[in-house]
């Protein structure tokens, strides 16, 4: 007996979670395509989760198959897919006959994706509770799955229909439910046996964390793309995913890292540490010099986004782009500081905060980092084709950074290294051999933002003044 009420209600947990997919995917269909839908969805979950439980004890003892990280992709993939097809439907676009089968074909393909993918992950709870080391399952056993199966089926049809008419009316449910499923994608990949082991030896400890905060950063997401939240419009925010999603990839890249050098490795035959590589004590106050290690990462992302934007800008003044542009980057420099901060508390301890320092801090790398979109923009000015415009902000970012090692490394030419701004974020980080001065790392990136913006503003009125008098 004690059995079967565990079975049911890690059944009604599973269930749960699965409305929210049926929900999500069926948002939008007509009532019939609807139920049609959520059909298919309860009886395909029925028939994987017999089969992956039949078989689970095997099947995720394989090493090579990976199969927590297959079901994770799979699941991200059907998460994003979820998140478009609602963003699309918000942006206004009406729906012909054809479109709706299209739309019911892609909620059926949805729902058949998350229902296999996290079918691996209820098999897994569900075997853990009747089966141990893939023993087969006795006529009892199978008689409790089957039970605690069929009660899970009853769930999603009772509520599945319900919560769809929820999530039309409120449509911050839709959202909030992606980031559950980011949520679990997540810490469904973490948990292959594989990367644990590898996180373990980097002592890399933000993994649930890391994965809570995944959905949390979708369903804002989503909530900000959508107006729920002021911001810019689903067009351009779509744009923005591939550069948000990469700056959080870099971020947990920096983390584990850290965690990494925090076990003080013995790399040919030298003893590294957190504070030798970085330039500081690994904790959340120290996050904010983050900004500083990743500054490549976020340049370059910023480059290639500079170049991307380049056809959908239109009309727009030359003052108009580059504060576009500049709240870019502010995005790109706030996802790197929140990460970095969350998962450097999580992974050591807070730290202690000193307010006026941290923002000084802040401001000078915000400052140095705004020069490169001043610098970017006055390319966009002369450069429209998209290719050429990528190529000459990378370059430009590769040079300048170039040429500042080179200089700082030599002391006849050091004042030199004072006008570039890769010179400041080593001296700020402490690995340059140099006192690093706060009023010239100040004023440095503001000389640059002006001159840059000052030259680009009068070649795009020059632009519009030809323009003009070719017509």
């Amino acid at each position: 007996m004690a059995l079967l009420l565990q079975v049911l209600f890690l059944n009604f947990i599973i269930a749960c979670e699965n409305i929210g997919v049926l929900a999500l995917a069926t948002n939008g269909l007509s009532p019939n395509k609807a139920t049609k839908a959520r059909r298919i969805g309860i009886g395909t979950s029925l028939a994987f989760k017999l089969i992956l439980i039949a078989v689970a004890g095997f099947l995720f003892v394989i090493p090579w198959l990976h199969i927590r990280i297959v079901g994770g992709i799979l699941l991200l993939y059907t998460t994003f897919n979820i998140l478009l097809q609602h963003s699309q439907e918000s942006g206004g676009k009406t729906k012909s006959k054809s479109g709706e089968k299209d739309s019911f074909t892609e909620a059926v393909l949805s729902i058949t994706a998350a229902v296999i993918s996290m079918s691996l992950d209820d098999a897994i709870a569900i075997s853990g509770i009747i089966s141990t080391n893939g023993s087969t399952l006795d006529f009892q056993k199978t008689l409790i799955v089957l039970i605690g199966l069929l009660f899970g089926a009853f769930i999603l049809w009772v509520f599945s229909g319900t919560l769809t008419t929820l999530i039309e009316r409120f449509s911050i449910l839709n959202y909030l439910f992606a980031g559950y499923l980011a949520y679990m994608a997540i810490k469904m990949i973490f948990e292959d046996d594989t990367l644990k082991l590898f996180f373990d030896r980097i002592n890399f400890t933000f993994t649930v964390s890391g994965a809570v905060l995944c959905g949390i950063l979708i369903a804002f997401y989503g909530l900000f793309v959508n107006g729920i939240f002021p911001g810019s419009t689903t067009k351009e925010s779509n744009t923005n995913l591939p550069f948000y999603c990469i700056m959080v990839v870099y971020s947990l890249i920096t983390i584990g890292t850290i965690s990494y050098l925090n076990t003080i490795p013995i790399v040919e035959g030298h003893r590294l540490s957190a504070e030798l590589v970085y330039g500081f004590m690994p904790n959340g106050a120290n996050a904010i010099y983050t900004i500083a290690t990743s500054s490549n990462g976020i340049v370059i992302c910023a480059a290639i986004f500079e170049g991307t934007a380049v056809n959908g800008r239109g009309e727009k003044t030359y003052i108009s782009t580059l504060l576009s542009s500049a709240k870019g980057m502010i995005v790109f420099i706030l996802l790197t500081l929140f990460i970095n901060t969350i998962g450097l508390s999580f992974s050591f301890n807070v730290g202690t905060i000193r307010p006026l320092q941290y923002l000084a801090l802040f401001l000078i790398q915000v400052l140095l980092l705004l020069s490169y979109t001043a610098a970017f923009n006055l390319m966009y000015v002369f450069i429209k084709r998209k290719a050429l415009l990528i190529i000459s902000c990378l370059l430009y970012t590769m040079l300048e950074s170039g040429i500042a090692a080179a200089v700082a490394s030599n002391d006849r030419f050091l004042i030199i290294a004072y006008f570039f701004p890769s010179y400041h974020f080593a001296a700020l980080l402490g690995l340059s051999a140099n006192t690093y001065s706060i009023s010239t790392a100040i004023l440095i990136p503001v000389l640059y933002i002006g001159l840059f913006t000052y030259i680009g503003y009068c070649g795009d009125q020059s632009r519009n003044r030809m323009s003009v008098s070719a017509k």
